[in-house]
């Protein structure tokens, strides 16, 4: 018996995740097309019709655009804050017909063997959440979308076996895009906005101390990041502390072209 988890896509053009066990399986967003999570689902064993939900943090359209389309053809029920609910009502982004159940902070529910802690996050959205997903004596923690990493969130993902943190972007190469708007870069720099790499580097150190040992970056911007200095800033900061990689660590990369690691805990 194990806890699967693996990112389906991540980054600004769109992004979800899956996380199972044998008997339950829920979707973190569903920001790319039904075709592609489908397909995706498939390539690594995992029949769609045996996702019980699809989770949902945010109405932004990177994390809701397959929705109508997914939600229809697995008919499942859609989990997400009230104000998330009622921006995708206001938006016609909901299937039709679905059965939908708001989600308060910090109350935990259960989806078949998934216990599922909802948080919030700052971040510019009608009321975005987080989650962290308990089940086989293991957790994981879903958490991107956010301008800084509060002591109050550090504190609900802390011990986490598994995270899936926001890498978003290199301050230097955000500042220096010509094409960015300066309002656009406030926005991303702000505290309703994303994660740069350094802040999702300090905050990854605190927690791989705290216990965490599987790290995925996500969420990374392909115009003012890379995969590469994602990856290393995090990595130094973890080796210049002296833990050692893939003994006190794992570290790897959700990219927006294909899926991630497939991560079994058990």
């Amino acid at each position: 018996m194990s806890l699967m988890i693996y990112n389906i896509r991540s980054g600004s053009n769109g992004n979800a995740s899956y996380i199972g066990t044998e008997k339950s399986g829920i979707l973190i967003d569903c920001g790319i097309s039904a075709k592609c999570i489908t397909a995706s689902l498939h390539e690594v064993g995992i029949h769609p019709g045996s996702i019980n939900a699809i989770l949902i943090t945010h109405e932004h359209s990177d994390h809701i655009n397959g929705l109508k389309v997914l939600g229809k053809q697995l008919n499942v029920p859609i989990y997400a804050s009230e104000g998330t609910l009622d921006s995708m009502q206001e938006k016609n982004k909901l299937p039709e017909n679905c059965k939908s159940y708001s989600l308060r902070a910090e109350n935990s529910f259960f989806i078949g063997e998934l216990e599922i802690l909802p948080f919030e996050i700052p971040h510019d959205a009608a009321e975005p959440l987080a989650y962290r997903v308990f089940s086989k004596g293991y957790s994981a923690s879903f958490v991107t979308d956010l301008g800084f990493f509060p002591k109050k969130i550090f504190d609900t993902v802390q011990g986490s076996d598994f995270l899936l943190i926001e890498s978003n972007h290199d301050v230097e190469m955000l500042n220096t895009n010509t094409q960015y708007p300066l309002y656009l870069k406030k926005r991303i720099l702000s505290k309703k906005g994303h994660l740069s790499n350094d802040t999702c580097a300090e905050n990854v150190l605190k927690l791989c101390q705290q216990g965490s040992k599987h790290i995925l970056l996500g969420h990374m911007s392909q115009n003012t990041n890379t995969y590469d200095i994602a990856y290393q800033t995090t990595l130094s900061t973890l080796t210049q502390a002296n833990a050692e990689q893939n003994t006190d660590f794992t570290l790897h990369l959700a990219r927006h072209d294909r899926h991630s690691k497939i991560y079994l805990l058990k």
